[in-house]
């Protein structure tokens, strides 16, 4: 059974989001510190990815972006900015806005910023407005109520000038742009000199990304070096550049699949099911003894108390192991480094 807040949280990912084009014929740069210029880094980094020239942030826009914030967040109402083409006063050519919302129990500013991101990246509509070549002015707006939800206007323009190049120093082996701190870095460099991941990108982890079956399995293949299967075991992975993974993974014994026949490789990984992946893979004994509050009765759960008492996982919280709750991929580093002993 799904905890509240995994379910909140699933509510949010689905309904949090909004965007906007608004069509027509310069600026003045300005940089501020924190979960602005967090997401500002984030979106450009998509943008080099896609060898597209950065976002340049615009004081009008900045101004802007923060008062629409405002305004959702007194209202408690996410909609967009309908005045903003009267609300921009320099010569734009073409104005777009992405408007959004996250909110998890306990999770820090950083955490909501990057979910956000991370809802945009996964919305063909948001992403095209991060994406448009176009565009080389933005203004980002974030601000976080009382209840801890945060909420985050960004306003995008193609107006006169061009966005400075910006030069970055050349990454160390192991390193992604977007991983730069927190509880899950180590794990992330020492799976990727392992040969375990190569990233989103050439240049990224998307540490906030969910985990499909398909990828938790090719993570898995590389991790233990699996050899090659001699048979194709599922119908529904036809064509997945995950497809020999899979079968590797079935031929080991490590995945019985969704359903007769089928994988379900798009499918997110629950941390319950990927706790049988692992418990599976590495062959560790069931355990009996009860560590989390929240697993009684899962099918999962002599696989949870297995890789607890391998020491690859502490939990998600208070006790709790979140079994339902999907995987991310820093979560699925620290997971595969732990199981490794990488780290």
């Amino acid at each position: 059974m799904k905890s509240p807040t995994t379910r909140r949280l699933g509510l949010l990912l689905v309904v949090a989001l909004a965007a906007v084009g608004v069509l027509a014929g310069s600026a003045s740069a300005s940089t501020w510190g924190g979960a602005e210029q967090r997401l500002v880094d984030s979106m450009n980094a998509e943008r080099r990815a896609a060898g597209l020239a950065p976002l340049a942030v615009d004081a009008e826009l900045q101004r802007v972006a923060r008062g629409w914030t405002d305004v959702m967040a007194r209202e408690d109402r996410l909609y967009h900015n309908a005045n903003l083409a009267a609300q921009v006063q320099r010569d734009w050519r073409r104005l777009g806005e992405n408007v959004g919302w996250s909110q998890r129990a306990g999770a820090p500013e950083t955490e909501l910023v990057d979910r956000t991101h991370a809802m945009f990246m996964n919305s063909p509509g948001h992403r095209a407005n991060v994406l448009r070549p176009e565009f080389n002015w933005v203004g980002v707006g974030v601000r976080v109520t009382a209840s801890g939800k945060l909420w985050t206007t960004v306003d995008f323009m193609h107006g006169a000038g061009q966005a400075a190049a910006v030069r970055l120093p050349p990454l160390a082996p192991g390193e992604f742009r977007d991983v730069t701190a927190g509880p899950h870095s180590a794990a992330i460099k020492a799976i990727a000199l392992r040969g375990v991941t190569t990233g989103c990108t050439a240049e990224r982890f998307c540490p906030e990304r969910q985990v499909t079956r398909a990828q938790m399995a090719t993570f898995i293949v590389r991790a233990l070096k699996l050899p090659p299967a001699g048979r194709d075991f599922f119908g529904d992975d036809n064509g997945s550049p995950h497809e020999a993974a899979i079968n590797s993974l079935a031929a080991a014994g490590i995945a019985n699949g969704c359903a007769p026949g089928r994988f379900c490789p798009n499918a997110p990984v629950a941390r319950g099911q990927m706790a049988s992946f692992l418990q599976r893979a590495w062959r560790l004994p069931t355990s009996t003894y009860q560590r989390f509050s929240d697993v009684l009765g899962s099918v999962h759960q002599p696989a949870i108390n297995a890789i607890a008492d391998a020491g690859i996982t502490l939990g998600c919280a208070d006790g709790r192991f979140c079994p339902s709750q999907p995987v991310r991929r820093a979560e699925m580093a620290s997971f595969l480094a732990r199981a490794l002993r990488l780290v």
